[in-house]
């Protein structure tokens, strides 16, 4: 795990009285449901040695029992200290442990990243799930940021730097790869997946501060190429409507849509095309 200290010296006072505390929080929160999450799986292990089918694979459970039992204090620790290392590491763009792109893995790189895949596809999932509460922030954080853009993936707390924490701290648990993909489920279950209301807090925070309140923010709008003559804009909370037949009940549309004539791409000057249809919204 990196030993830098992403820290909050360089982020301006006033968002450092908003950004502090939500910190304490969002530590705490890692700490407190990871607790749970290894009182869950010892009982989600005492239920597969009851269902064993032999011995054999009831004491490879009990085995894995005591090893959580045994390392659980441990593995917290290094999770809160990672946390509280890297949980401003947007401010660096950094990222946690080395980085190891295009080099030769090992044997034992190539079974650590299969293993460990199961984690990233977990923080790939819960940021499409939580896409526009993220997306929202991105925004807001990179006001913080001297207007530099922020990834979703180095949002304080999120899914990915919790998923790469957690890949970290569980090398020091020597368990049976089922296991381990039960622990990554529960990690799933009690951590990422309630940490949605982490980042609506932090958002919350960051309007109360004055950042981008509600009314202010936009999302893009989504504009495609057609073989149409002309632009044209369907405006935020209308009904699409395109001459075509459409079973859409009574939805309507959370962003503008611009469809702008696929000649517009040959002249790139058309393109500002897109300015004045956004101004419809």
């Amino acid at each position: 795990m990196s030993n830098i200290s992403h820290t909050d010296t360089n982020i301006a006072p006033s968002f450092r009285k908003v950004l502090n505390p939500w910190k304490d929080e969002a530590v705490t929160f890692l700490v407190n449901n990871l607790r749970e999450m290894f009182k869950s799986a010892d009982q989600v292990l005492l239920e597969f040695a009851d269902k064993a089918q032999n011995n054999k694979i009831q004491g490879h459970f009990f085995e894995a029992m005591r090893e959580l039992w045994l390392k659980q204090d441990n593995v917290i620790a290094i999770c809160q200290d990672g946390l509280e290392k890297n949980i401003f590491r947007f401010r660096e763009a950094g990222s946690i442990g080395p980085s190891g792109a295009g080099d030769a893995l090992s044997l034992v790189e190539k079974e650590s990243f299969e293993r460990n895949l199961a984690l990233q596809t977990i923080a790939s999932q819960a940021e499409k799930k939580f896409y526009s509460t993220l997306y929202e922030l991105t925004q807001r954080l990179a006001i913080i940021n001297s207007s530099k853009a922020v990834a979703i993936e180095n949002i304080p707390a999120s899914p990915k730097m919790l998923a790469d924490i957690f890949e970290k701290c569980v090398e020091v648990i020597f368990v049976e790869k089922e296991v381990r993909l039960v622990l990554y489920t529960l990690f799933d279950r009690f951590v990422i997946s309630k940490s949605i209301k982490n980042f609506e807090d932090l958002n919350q925070r960051l309007i109360d501060a004055g950042i981008l309140p509600s009314g202010h923010f936009r999302e893009p709008p989504l504009t495609y190429l057609t073989a149409e003559y002309s632009p044209a804009t369907w405006v935020r909370g209308s009904r699409p409507n395109d001459g075509r037949n459409y079973s859409l009940g009574t939805s309507i549309l959370p962003i503008p849509v611009i469809e702008l004539p696929w000649d517009h791409m040959q002249n790139f000057w058309e393109l500002m095309t897109i300015h004045h249809e956004v101004g419809h919204d």
